[in-house]
């Protein structure tokens, strides 16, 4: 039987609607009931890495030195993640929060942001790329009961390679553009680019699962059905959805049917 998982970021869901699925990926502030679920379902929480959101409580705690300069595109600010502030707020504040909730795992995102800002500015933003390894293995040996899935971070994968469990490959086959919020697939250049990189990863270490995640309209069947058959076919684990990730789309039974050639989506 395949691996099934999925995100959402929302608490309405019953228990009927989760089960099946191996891996879900929650925001540890509101979730669903899951005390019904196989106790070997892995339940990850959301964690963000490289930037806090402007209506989280923890934006009243961290400094000015901590919280850089307002998101361009999202309402949240960039985060200094060499600061010891920084470090010490997710490993004993933050990580034990979600431990008590009986959270199994964690899903680290935004690593993007920190080595977005040291590629930008290599003087300013020096050491970003290294505390942001220096924090993911921080996590694992801190917690090596928590099963650990980093998003993207592409550049810095194999540096912690030994230290994760799974990856997120998310918008690697699509992506959404923002101004207009019409889906689309990357080029196949570029999808074959990240399909190395993942390779890359899991030759260093067999034991890593990737999963992707891909938005797209849900009522393009056709489409939906190609993402799901094109992921699986190079080993990873899929879910389609829609990128606000309040509701919970289920794969069809149809997604399994290879699709041909005509009903393949197009690429950007």
């Amino acid at each position: 039987m395949q691996e099934r998982w999925l995100v959402y970021y929302n608490d309405k869901a019953s228990s009927d609607e989760l089960d099946g699925y191996d891996v879900l990926v929650f925001n540890a502030d509101s979730y669903p009931e899951t005390a019904n679920l196989p106790d070997s379902t892995l339940k990850l929480a959301y964690i963000s890495m490289g930037e806090v959101n402007k209506s989280s409580p923890l934006l009243g705690t961290l400094s000015a030195k901590t919280l850089i300069q307002p998101h361009d595109h999202w309402d949240s600010y960039l985060v200094d993640i060499r600061q010891p502030e920084w470090y010490n707020t997710l490993l004993f504040t933050v990580i034990p929060e979600i431990k008590s909730k009986g959270f199994n795992g964690l899903m680290l995102d935004t690593l993007d942001s920190p080595l977005y800002l040291e590629n930008k500015d290599s003087v300013q933003y020096k050491g970003m790329r290294d505390a942001a390894i220096y924090m993911v293995r921080a996590i694992h040996h801190h917690y090596p009961e928590l099963k650990l899935m980093v998003n993207r971070g592409f550049d810095i994968l194999p540096e912690v390679a030994d230290s994760i469990d799974m990856i997120l490959a998310e918008s690697t086959l699509s992506h959404t553009d923002l101004p207009t919020g019409a889906s689309m697939l990357n080029t196949s250049e570029a999808y074959q680019h990240y399909l190395k990189k993942l390779n890359q990863i899991r030759e260093l270490n067999p034991s890593i699962k990737v999963y992707s995640l891909d938005y797209w309209d849900m009522n393009d069947v056709k489409g939906v059905k190609y993402l799901y058959k094109t992921q699986r076919s190079h080993g990873l684990v899929p879910y389609v959805t829609t990128p606000d990730l309040t509701e919970i789309h289920h794969e069809s039974k149809a997604s399994f049917i290879a699709p041909s050639v005509e009903e393949s989506p197009r690429y950007a």
